[in-house]
């Protein structure tokens, strides 16, 4: 069998070494990336920029000032009309403002959703790689030490052959091994750099990685989280709140609607210049004028009106069905997440606790034997080789499990619970 799942877990041994003798852990290096990671901090500047947009929508129309010359002929009782000033300001019917306000205050709401949104997804997006980039160091480790033990094995065994004292098969089969574990260094050094990579784009940097070290952070909790527990968590969910703001704000937008067959009312103050006439003898020639214009909107257009009051309703339904949908999606995939991280959580120990246990007996005879010279290399090399390979799916488990319950943290936010190490 190829080894490539030869892996191991090492405990004790960093990501890095750190030149200072201190590496971040997990909780800093999120820390990190929350500060510096560009979605993150775009989502955050388009909730502070739908925030400003509240005060706007509540605010009244600004006033008018028109000022009119007036032309000759444009005579009066006291005298020719010479210039008008006017300030009008519009007041929309009492309740539509009110409207738009929570509407505005309803778009917020979402919009500091989607932020959540977008900083929970980085986070298990930086778990990810993280867990990821830990199990390809390790297993990195276990084939550079497969190879420093393997290699004088098979050297001695090509010379043996040569010198008649091995058997060609013996030789070929650990020159043959020999090449495959340097086939998997290479490929996980590949995988190691992409991870990388990955960790580079979510802290906004091309510089070379900081020392971390999350071997702490490779446990699992010492409590099953119940499935009850975490679906009662859901309302709490970014996505279900931004949903349940858009059914908000087109509630508020179907009120404001409706509201549409209520007049706005226009006031104003009108100052007039008269000029002087000789040929007027009233005592109050020459006097300017003052005057009050109201103007009130008639919301006669039904066909507009309703229309506008259909397309609202519509809305609302569109987004009550919206809710629906992304509650039924989320409970989905909380069960998804929650049903992935308990079966691979009961492999995970199984390959701890039974199978890999049970290899190490197994290749230790092995070994023995062959020693002895009871039994013969290829029964020990195949023992080692299935040991390696549980130690390899111990890893994977592992590694999933951590990955499933990030996802269901993702999902109902953080779980906080002690945990114990693999």
């Amino acid at each position: 069998m190829h080894l490539f799942l030869i892996t191991i877990l090492i405990l004790g041994i960093g990501l890095f070494m750190p030149a200072d003798g201190h590496a971040r852990d997990l909780s800093e290096l999120i820390e990190d990336v929350l500060r510096n990671n560009p979605r993150v901090l775009s989502a955050e500047k388009d909730a502070n920029a739908v925030k400003a947009r509240i005060p706007q929508a509540s605010a009244l129309p600004d006033p008018m000032f028109k000022y009119s010359f007036m032309g000759e002929m444009l005579e009066t009782r006291l005298g020719p009309q010479e210039d008008m000033i006017e300030i009008e300001q519009e007041i929309p019917f009492p309740g539509k403002l009110t409207a738009k306000r929570r509407m505005a205050s309803a778009e917020f709401e979402s919009a500091t959703a989607d932020f959540e949104a977008v900083t929970r997804d980085v986070i298990f997006q930086t778990r990810s790689a993280v867990y990821d980039l830990w199990a390809v160091n390790r297993r990195l480790e276990l084939l550079r030490q497969t190879r420093d033990w393997y290699a004088p094995l098979a050297a001695s065994r090509l010379a043996g052959y040569a010198g008649g004292e091995s058997s060609q098969k013996e030789a070929l089969m650990t020159q043959s091994d020999l090449v495959m574990i340097e086939q998997d260094i290479a490929m996980l050094e590949q995988q190691k750099d992409t991870l990388q990579a990955k960790l580079q784009e979510l802290l906004n940097t091309r510089e070379e990685l900081s020392d971390f070290d999350v071997d702490a952070e490779i446990k699992l909790p010492e409590q099953e989280p119940l499935l009850e527990d975490l679906l009662a968590r859901l309302d709490a969910n970014p996505d279900l709140r931004r949903a349940e703001s858009m059914v908000k704000r087109e509630t508020h937008g179907l009120k404001l609607a409706r509201q549409d067959n209520r007049p706005d009312i226009k006031i104003g103050f009108q100052y007039i210049g008269i000029g002087d006439d000789p040929m007027i003898t009233d005592p109050d020639a020459g006097r300017d004028a003052w005057a009050v214009p109201v103007t009130i909107s008639l919301p006669i257009w039904q066909n507009r009106i309703r229309a506008g009051i259909r397309e609202a309703k519509n809305g609302l339904e569109s987004a009550e069905a919206m809710r629906r949908q992304i509650g039924n999606e989320i409970i989905f995939e909380l069960k998804k997440a929650y049903y992935e991280y308990v079966s691979q959580k009961k492999v995970t120990l199984l390959y701890r606790d039974a199978l890999i246990p049970q290899a190490e007996a197994a290749s230790a005879s092995e070994e023995a034997g062959y020693e002895s010279g009871g039994k013969d290399l290829e029964a020990w090399v195949l023992s080692r080789r299935r040991l390696l390979e549980m130690r390899a799916m111990y890893a994977q488990t592992l590694a999933q499990t951590l990955k499933s319950f990030a996802e269901i943290e993702k999902i109902t936010g953080d779980i906080s619970d002690k945990g114990h190490d693999l």
